[in-house]
């Protein structure tokens, strides 16, 4: 994708998007032994080839087998449109 967070599909490509709405962040009054600083997703996507292998000279993609390549982004937008990496 783009600075902004753009991305151009064709035909066969599959995008997502991971949407928090309304996301407290928690502090030394709310959590139980620290404050809130980061969200952790862990994603699983599984291809034809048994481990994925990232793409030489291709940022952040990687070939998951029959010739399919999984690219993944480097920014998130913030609420407020903010774009940040």
């Amino acid at each position: 994708g783009d600075a902004g967070g753009n991305w151009t599909l064709d035909a066969g490509d599959f995008k997502f998007n991971i949407n928090l709405e309304d996301w407290q962040w928690c502090t030394a009054d709310t959590c139980k032994g620290g404050v809130g600083k980061y969200v952790q997703i862990d994603i699983e996507i599984k291809g034809n080839s048994t481990q994925a292998q990232e793409v030489e000279g291709e940022e952040s993609t990687f070939e998951l087998g029959a010739d399919t390549k999984l690219e993944l982004a480097n920014t998130y937008v913030t609420s407020d449109g903010t774009v940040r990496t």
